[in-house]
Formats: C-alpha cells, structure tokens, sequence
C-alpha cells in the first residue's frame, strides 16, 4: 500500500490524540528498466527511488527516505514498485556509481494501464574541490549551483560545501559546467569546470564595509536608525534601486567604533544609504563606491 499523510495533529502534554481509522488505499505498480544510454545495456544494482513531488515537506521526511521510496535494481536492470499513488504524480530517479541520474518527472500513475517507465543513464563523473576565503580559510556552507552548458542536455544540480569548504557534486553528464558559488558576506563567484575534475578551488572574495556617521541638523550624532542600502546610478542621480542580497538594517550604538558605525556586507558597485528615523525626514547619504579588495573602507557622512 502507499504511504499515507495524516496532518493536523496537535498534541498536548499527558494527553492522547485519536486518530481516528487511517485507510490505505491498494498501491499501483510502476516498474521498469535502467540502462546504459546509447546501448541498451543493463545497469544491475542501481538505487531507483519514487518520490511524490506534490507531498507537504514542511515537515521532516522520514528518515532514510528523503529521496522517496528507494528499490534496486536486479542483474537485468529491472524495478519494480508496488506502491505509487492512484491519484497523485510520482517523481522517478535513477542513480548509480559512474552514471549521472536520469528522472522522469511528473509521472501520472495509471490503475487501468500497465505503468512503465524506463531510464537511460549516461556515463559521468562527479566535480570536486574545496571553497575558501582570499586567506585560504575554508568557506562552509556555501552553495554551488553547477549548471550544464551544453543546450541539448540541460542539467542543474544544487549542493553545499561541508565545514572544510570541500565539497563534491552528484555525478554529471561529460561535458563543462558553469559553477555559482553564494555565500554570507562574500561576493557571488562564477566558475567553469569539467565533469571529472578534481580538486577545484573556488577563491571567495569578501564583501566591503563601509563607515558610517550620521548627524542631525544641529551637528549631533544620531546613532540610532533604520539603514538600506540602494543603488546609485551616476547617469541618473534622481533614481537609487534596491539591493536584494542587502536587507534593511537597524543600526544601534553596538555597531559604532567611536564617531563610525561599521556596516559590513556591502556588494561590489556604486550605492547611497537610506537613513530612517522617527524623529527626522528620510535621507539619503552622498554616493558611494565599494571595490573588490579595498583597502581601507569608505567613510560616508550624512546629516
């Protein structure tokens, strides 16, 4: 049978909650073959799993089924589930060592039809390597997106670097692929690299700070306020726009060094500060400018 969700449940201390009769309905089989691409050979031992991609993951998955339901295939590359959904859509993936994954997607289930669906994996290889720092430090917990740049093969996969900054991706497809690389206070980094290739290093440039020091109209420092950060275009003084990766800030006299307050995560370009305050108009800074690698950071004075 599948597996049923039952949500809604709240629970409360030294008290018991009645479910009530959880009914499974019978499971619909879907079956197939994997096999070499190209050659029709069988891939004996591959994992095959069922995912349902409409199911609420707002909560955990059970573990050791964040995939979905996992069988192996058998000396003649052949699976089989016994317990697809009748009336929803199912995900099927397909791995092995040396192979990249294949998928069919959105897959509906038939209780009338024989349910068939047969994966072709390509020959692959994994990237690997480590993300650090302009120091050398390593970087954790940054993503890599590595995006396939071959048109008639589009792929995508998503992963994170682990505490070291190593990090090794699925195996892909032979061919290049394009590498983002986000991470906290660093600036966004583009990298290319083959299918295959080992020890990668991903150099991370750090964001830029910025000093700031705000006065009122009669000379004082005001050290407490609402800070955004826009961006400025020198072609058209009149028009500042909204940096994304830059959430509003609330700075207090914690952030100050003395006469300054340090507000760090500044993206390379050209910017302006939107001061916000209850007690005065809107107001912004004179323009700035934040470069890769500086030196000393800029000082911005605004009253």
């Amino acid at each position: 049978s599948p597996e049923l969700q039952f949500g809604g449940i709240r629970v409360r201390d030294s008290e018991w909650f009645d479910a009530g009769m959880l009914t499974l309905k019978i499971g619909v089989v879907v079956q197939g073959h994997v096999t070499m691409e190209g050659q029709g050979t069988a891939i004996a031992g591959a994992t095959v799993y069922m995912s349902t991609p409409n199911a609420n993951f707002q909560a955990l998955p059970t573990p050791g089924r964040e995939k979905g339901v996992m069988v192996q295939t058998d000396n003649t590359g052949f699976y089989r589930f016994t317990t697809a959904p009748s009336d929803g859509l199912v995900t099927i993936t397909a791995e092995a060592p040396e192979y990249a994954s294949g998928e069919r997607a959105n897959f509906q289930p038939k209780t009338t039809d024989l349910n068939e669906v047969n994966l072709e994996l390509a020959r692959g290889l994994p990237i690997s390597g480590f993300v650090v720092d302009s120091g050398g430090k390593p970087v954790a917990n940054a993503q890599i997106v590595a995006t396939a740049l071959s048109a008639k093969m589009p792929l995508s996969v998503s992963l994170r670097t682990q505490p070291d900054g190593a990090f090794t991706t699925p195996t892909l497809r032979e061919g290049p692929y394009r590498m983002v690389i986000t991470a906290g206070g660093f600036e966004e980094k583009t990298q290319q690299a083959m299918s295959g290739e080992n020890n990668v290093k991903i150099v991370m440039e750090q964001r830029g700070q910025v000093k700031l020091r705000v006065l009122s109209a009669r000379g004082m420092p005001v050290k407490a306020y609402t800070l955004a950060l826009r961006r400025y275009f020198a072609n058209n003084p009149g028009a500042i726009g909204k940096v994304m990766e830059f959430s509003d800030k609330r700075i207090t006299p914690a952030d100050y060094e003395g006469e300054w307050a340090i507000v760090p995560n500044i993206p390379v370009g050209e910017f302006v500060f939107q001061i916000s305050d209850s007690d005065h108009a809107k107001t912004l800074t004179p323009p700035f400018q934040v470069a890769a690698n500086m030196q000393q950071p800029p000082q911005v004075e605004v009253t």
